[in-house]
């Protein structure tokens, strides 16, 4: 009998190591981090602008409200301009809460992200959805994601990261084996890792894409977005540099020749750039890759999931007359990538683990848009999400990964 009860106290113990719930496989919480402008700014302090009274709870990037006050939006984009030292905050980190009136970042994009996680993962660990300032270099967001882990005294994590998500998830994982060593899972949705044209686009344009308000506000979005570290840090990297700038007449287009030339096209095209913060992007973009030219996110168990199909940005074509170049440049565009993400740039170049890297597809019954990859509006992006997390995917074989998600596991 003794021997039976203290068989039983020891399969008590020992138990929860068994199923997974405890031990090295137990993880501390789930870290959503969402894309550049997919967190909610707003004024930490009453404040008068242009003769207009705002107070502290003024939210500055779209909301439901904003849209509804269409005129109000060019002084909420003018108050993001970090040289006018207005206050502003992020939105605290929500942890393990769930309510439909909640947003969980700007216009609620990762709601049905978040919720999926929650209803899957929250008595296990915590669900976090981890606001941060996107005007920052992703490189200064990440010290501030490390001092949040330890707050919270996190030792183990997984981390979903959307777009832009997936580059301070990055340089997180570049400040040391320390940082490393607490990640379980990561997942990146369509990061542009080596950068995306678009940036460029709206940097001299003043034109975002999906942006409701173009026509309204892209004087104030030209003005502010060379402003922004968050933007330089997105143009494309100079690793594995492919081409994608052009200059062009009535008759004939001149692409650029080598990654310092673009450089110099776009000191001449973007009002208010900043060569400054575009060196020191350079510089912390080079902490991303090893001495052996891997990124740094291979050395983590890593997953990348990119979408493919939709025309997207390759070229940006910048007009020889500069002084139209906010009005002229255009972008080409080619299916071969999530609509603003090329698939060379989420795969870097074709370089990540071809059985890492999955590759989904639209079609009548799956979506595989930029937006489709963490916003919840293709059920079966989220079966993927969670599979993932679940350490499940690796026994999915192709025929079940086209079938249930029209994604399949390769490199293009």
């Amino acid at each position: 009998m003794k021997r039976f009860t203290a068989f039983l106290l020891a399969l008590i113990i020992l138990l929860p190591l068994l199923c997974g719930c405890g031990g090295k496989n137990k993880i501390d919480a789930i870290i959503i981090l969402p894309g550049i402008m997919g967190s909610e700014l707003y004024l930490s302090e009453d404040l008068i602008y242009d003769g207009k009274e705002y107070s502290s709870d003024t939210k500055l990037w779209l909301t439901l409200d904003t849209v509804k006050q269409i005129f109000a939006v060019p002084a909420h984009i003018e108050m993001l301009d970090i040289n006018k030292e207005i206050n502003i905050q992020t939105e605290d980190p929500i942890v393990n809460y769930y309510h439909e009136r909640q947003n969980y970042g700007t216009l609620n994009t990762y709601g049905k992200l978040y919720k999926a996680l929650y209803d899957e993962f929250g008595e296990e660990c915590d669900v976090v959805f981890y606001s941060y300032d996107w005007r920052e270099d992703p490189y200064d967001t990440a010290r501030k994601l490390d001092s949040y882990l330890s707050d919270q005294d996190y030792d183990r994590v997984s981390i979903v990261a959307h777009s832009m998500g997936g580059l301070v998830a990055s340089h997180f994982f570049a400040m040391g084996e320390e940082q490393r060593e607490k990640i379980h899972t990561y997942l990146s949705l369509g990061t542009p890792y080596l950068g995306s044209a678009e940036a460029a686009y709206a940097m001299i344009t003043g034109n975002i894409d999906s942006f409701f308000a173009n026509i309204l506000v892209s004087d104030e979005a030209r003005a502010l977005c060379p402003k922004l570290a968050s933007m330089y840090a997105l143009l494309p990297y100079s690793h594995l540099w492919q081409s994608y700038l052009s200059v062009y007449t009535i008759t004939n287009k001149t692409p650029s020749e080598s990654f310092s030339d673009e450089k110099e096209l776009l000191e001449k095209y973007i009002e208010n750039y900043s060569l400054n913060t575009h060196e020191y992007s350079e510089e912390v973009k080079s902490l991303l890759f090893t001495a052996d030219g891997k990124h740094i996110s291979e050395l983590v168990n890593s997953y990348y999931l990119i979408g493919n199909g939709e025309k997207t940005a390759v070229t940006l074509n910048l007009p020889n007359d500069v002084r139209l170049a906010s009005t002229l440049t255009t972008l080409t565009k080619e299916a071969s990538g999530d609509g603003t993400v090329s698939a060379y740039s989420a795969t870097i170049g074709g370089t990540l683990p071809a059985d890492r890297t999955f590759v989904k597809s639209g079609g009548d019954d799956f979506l595989a848009t930029h937006e489709s990859l963490a916003d919840g509006s293709d059920p079966t992006t989220l079966m993927f999400i969670i599979s993932v997390l679940r350490g499940e995917v690796e026994s999915l074989t192709d025929r079940d990964l086209k079938n249930d998600f029209n994604i399949k596991k390769t490199t293009p």
